[in-house]
C-alpha cells in the first residue's frame, strides 16, 4: 500500500494518515483529557497547605515532604538488603517473632510468625530440585497470624446485611486468611469483626522485623488460641508506645556490606534533619501531619494534571508516525525507494505483484532464485506465498 502511494505523484502518505478516521478518533479524546487536567489543577489550587500562610511556609512543608520521601526510599532499600535469606532466616525460622507485614500494597501491621516453611525440593541438586526452584512463588514461606477484617463486612447491600449475624457467628471458625478475602484492620473497625488469621507470605512481604518474641500455642487453629495471640500483640503495642524495638541490622543481622553502611548513614542524616526541621520543632504533630498530607495531595493532583496534558498532546500527534518511518526505512534498505523517497525498479515490481508478502517475492525474483528451479518447484514455492483468507466455517483439513 505504501509503495503504491509513493509511485503516484503529489500523494503524501502522512496527509492520508492525518485525514484518516483513526486520527479523528484519537484527536477527539484530547478535549476530554484537557478538561480532566483543568479539573485536577483546580482541585490542587483549592488546597491550602498552610491556611493563611506565606510562600516560605509552603516551601518549608515541601522541603520536609521531600526529605521524608527520601528517607522512605532509603529505608525500603535497606529493608531489601535485610530481607536477604543469609541475614534474616536465623530470626524467622522459630515461631513467635513479631514482624510488620505488607501484602499487595496493603499494610496489615504487626503479626506473629507461626512457622517457617521452605519450598519442597529446593535443597536437592537433581532435575526435580531445579524444577522446584524455577516454579513460581517464593522459596521461603512464613505462616503469620495477622489481625484482619473479612471483606464481606464492607458489603452494605441488603443481602449482606441479612447474613451479617451468621458471618459474625462463624467468624472464629475461619483461621486461614488471604489478601483477596481479608483486608487490614483499622482503628475505626469494631472489635467484633477483627480476627487473627493465618496468612502465608514470603520474605519480600516483611517491612520490619522486631526483637520481640511471643509465646504461641502449638495449634493456632482454635479461635481461643488466636484471640490470646491477638491480646498479646495488643499488650506489646501498649508496652512500647514509642514503637516496638527492632532488630539492629549491624549488631543482630550482621550486615557488613558497604552499600548498606552508606544507606544507614544517609538514613541517620535524614532523620536528624527531619528532627531539627522547622515543622518538627515549632508545630505540633497533628498539624504537621495535616500540612504534609495536604502538600502530598496537592502535589499528586498537579502530577496527574501534567500527565493528562502530555497524553492530550500525544493524541494530537499523527497516528502511526513511528510505524510509517520504520516502513520507509525498510523500503530504503531493500532498495525499493532511494534516499529522496523516489520509487525504484524493485518498488515498481512489488506494486505489480499481488501475494501474501510482495517484498519477499521481489527479493526472490531479483536474487535469481527462480532461475535454477523447475516449473514444478517454482509453483510449489509460490504456492506458499498465496494469500488465502481462512474461513471459520470450513473444516480443518488436518482433522480429516
Amino acid at each position: 500500500m505504501l509503495l503504491n502511494m509513493l509511485r503516484v505523484e503529489d500523494v503524501d502518505p502522512e496527509y492520508l494518515l492525518r485525514a484518516s478516521f483513526h486520527q479523528y478518533q484519537q484527536e477527539s479524546e484530547a478535549p476530554g483529557l484537557e478538561a480532566q487536567a483543568d479539573q485536577a489543577e483546580a482541585e490542587a489550587n483549592a488546597i491550602e497547605v498552610v491556611p493563611g500562610g506565606k510562600e516560605e511556609d509552603v516551601a518549608a512543608v515541601g522541603e520536609y515532604y521531600g526529605m521524608d520521601k527520601q528517607l522512605l526510599l532509603i529505608q525500603r532499600k535497606m529493608m531489601k538488603i535485610q530481607r536477604r535469606p543469609e541475614h534474616i532466616l536465623p530470626f524467622v525460622q522459630a515461631g513467635g517473632r513479631l514482624i510488620d507485614v505488607t501484602i499487595d500494597g496493603e499494610n496489615y501491621g504487626w503479626g506473629v510468625i507461626v512457622r517457617y516453611r521452605r519450598k519442597a525440593g529446593t535443597g536437592t541438586a537433581g532435575s526435580a530440585g531445579k524444577m522446584a526452584k524455577n516454579t513460581e512463588g517464593p522459596v521461603h514461606n512464613l505462616d503469620v497470624l495477622l489481625p484482619c477484617v473479612d471483606r464481606n463486612f464492607d458489603d452494605t447491600s441488603p443481602i449482606a446485611e441479612a447474613r451479617r449475624e451468621e458471618d459474625l457467628a462463624n467468624l472464629g471458625l475461619l483461621w486461614r486468611g488471604t489478601a483477596r478475602h481479608c483486608r487490614p484492620a483499622t482503628p475505626s473497625d469494631s472489635p467484633k469483626i477483627i480476627s487473627m488469621r493465618e496468612f502465608t507470605v514470603g520474605l519480600d512481604s516483611i517491612d520490619r522485623i522486631s526483637a520481640v518474641r511471643l509465646y504461641i500455642p502449638q495449634d493456632t487453629h482454635p479461635p481461643e488460641n488466636r484471640k490470646n495471640v491477638l491480646s498479646s500483640v495488643k499488650t506489646v503495642l501498649q508496652r512500647f508506645p514509642d514503637g516496638i524495638p527492632l532488630l539492629d541490622p549491624v549488631k543482630d543481622l550482621k550486615i557488613k556490606a558497604s552499600d548498606f553502611t552508606k544507606l544507614l548513614e544517609r538514613a541517620c542524616e535524614l532523620k536528624d534533619r527531619l528532627a531539627t526541621h522547622k515543622l518538627a520543632t515549632e508545630i505540633d504533630e497533628k498539624e504537621r501531619i495535616q500540612r504534609v498530607s495536604a502538600y502530598e495531595r496537592k502535589n499528586d493532583l498537579l502530577d496527574q494534571a501534567r500527565a493528562l496534558r502530555r497524553e492530550a498532546r500525544s493524541c494530537q500527534t499523527m497516528v502511526m508516525k513511528d510505524e510509517l518511518r520504520k516502513m520507509k526505512r525498510v523500503l530504503k534498505e531493500l532498495g525499493h525507494v532511494d534516499a529522496q523517497g523516489v520509487i525504484q525498479t524493485k518498488g515498481r515490481t512489488a506494486c505489480e505483484i499481488n501475494t501474501a508478502n510482495e517484498l519477499v517475492v521481489v527479493e526472490l525474483v531479483f536474487a535469481g532464485i527462480f532461475n535454477d528451479l523447475t516449473v514444478e518447484q517454482s509453483v510449489a514455492l509460490l504456492s506458499c506465498l498465496i494469500f488465502d483468507e481462512r474461513n471459520k466455517d470450513e473444516d480443518d483439513p488436518a482433522q480429516g
